[in-house]
């Protein structure tokens, strides 16, 4: 109550329309500020005939009022949570560049567990998703690595490797091995996903070769028809080219190139204090990728 008061006061610049937005007596709110002030050691406002202004303390303490309020109010969420048993909604976002292999299991396994818990799954691209996480609209987020930004903390989940499509007949066919240059004399189908993109855009530029690829598209299976229609060497992730290759009589092989292999993490915001749920999720998810995956620290 006295955080909420001391912000309607600033706001009002007046305790008595300050004290009756959060309905407390005057007396009573103006008692509180000048015990606040004592405690403090600082002196929050100055009297004036006609309300009080803001001194520079107070300014800067109330920037930090908003975090306060925040972690409260999140101990109170909890504090619920854990007399009513996890539950709540909890909103998944999923990058849409590639399959994530386990995922859907791990999912049904969690939820199993966690019967008062709804998982809304909504894909997007890697940067999609991060910044998702960044404006509060996802609780929970995996998405392709490197995806850097101070304001979201991540955990190695999975990882995989690019590797090629193309038709049966086609000149590639019968390498085991494909390293990029041999890939660049021809048109590519797939390649404006990052970090893939960045990757052989670099190559491109290094190895003074064009990259072609006057069409593209952004989902495996797109490709895949893209390819077997002759549209050009498709890059596809590991967890789905055994599949399409047999589904559209397509060829595939590795890319022989170091920077082929991929990393999936998963993401929270820094900034907002996750709920039980979410929380519960991200551990249940980072137990079942840790037999998998070397133990890294979150970033």
């Amino acid at each position: 109550m006295t955080l909420e008061l001391l912000q309607a006061v600033a706001r009002t610049q007046s305790i008595t329309r300050g004290a009756e937005q959060v309905q407390l007596a005057i007396a009573a709110a103006s008692k509180r500020i000048s015990e606040l002030e004592v405690r403090l050691g600082l002196r929050l406002f100055v009297r004036r005939p006609r309300g009080v202004e803001s001194t520079a303390a107070c300014r800067s303490l109330l920037k930090h009022v908003s975090n306060i309020r925040t972690a409260l109010q999140a101990l109170d969420r909890e504090a619920f949570e854990i007399s009513q048993g996890v539950a709540g909604i909890l909103r998944f976002a999923v990058c849409g560049e590639t399959a994530i292999e386990g995922l859907p299991r791990h999912l049904a396994e969690f939820l199993q567990k966690h019967p008062r818990i709804t998982i809304q799954v909504v894909r997007h691209g890697s940067e999609a998703v991060a910044d998702s996480l960044i404006r509060g609209d996802a609780d929970l987020g995996i998405f392709l690595a490197p995806t850097v930004d101070a304001r979201i903390q991540t955990w190695p989940y999975a990882q995989g490797r690019w590797e090629l499509l193309f038709p049966r007949s086609h000149p590639l066919s019968g390498n085991r091995r494909i390293t990029v240059k041999e890939l660049l004399e021809f048109n590519l189908v797939g390649v404006r996903r990052e970090p893939l993109s960045g990757h052989l855009n670099g190559a491109a530029a290094s190895l003074g070769l064009p990259l072609h690829s006057p069409l593209d598209a952004t989902s495996d299976d797109a490709i895949a028809a893209l390819v077997g229609a002759n549209a050009g060497v498709g890059l596809v992730t590991d967890a789905w080219a055994a599949r399409l290759a047999i589904g559209h009589g397509l060829e595939r092989a590795p890319l022989d190139e170091p920077w082929a292999h991929y990393e999936l993490v998963l993401g929270v915001a820094r900034a907002e204090p996750i709920s039980m749920a979410a929380r519960a999720l991200l551990e249940a998810l980072r137990a079942s990728a840790s037999s998998t995956l070397p133990r890294r620290q979150s970033s």
